[in-house]
């Protein structure tokens, strides 16, 4: 019976944090210069923003989902085990990536 409703889908595909994941990587995804910086700054790539779209955990105490645009942070883990979140603006037709933060201490002079 699930089969019949579900199909080859997961049954997970219609919960909050693959939703918002989903949504963040169907529309035009920006990335601000300070966002590039941030990202330059702490040794993480492309790559890494496609491994947080596919298997991020979205922090919805950390988000806004009431706001215009909507906010969400969205935090992961890289091959060798280091945590960051990148937080991005959700709008209707684009996704903007705003902020960069990882586990790693350092002071990046970005503007």
């Amino acid at each position: 019976m699930v089969f019949f409703f579900f199909g080859n889908r997961s049954c997970t595909d219609w919960m909050p944090n693959k939703r918002v994941l989903k949504r963040l990587s169907e529309t035009e995804m920006i990335i601000t210069k300070k966002a590039r910086c941030e990202m330059d700054c702490r040794g993480l790539v492309n790559e890494d923003l496609l491994h947080l779209l596919r298997t991020g955990d979205v922090s919805f105490k950390e988000s806004d989902a009431q706001s215009e645009p909507l906010i969400y942070k969205v935090k992961a883990e890289k091959s060798d085990g280091l945590e960051y979140a990148m937080t991005f603006e959700a709008r209707d037709s684009s996704s903007t990536l705003i902020v960069v933060g990882s586990e790693l201490e350092i002071d990046c002079v970005c503007d």
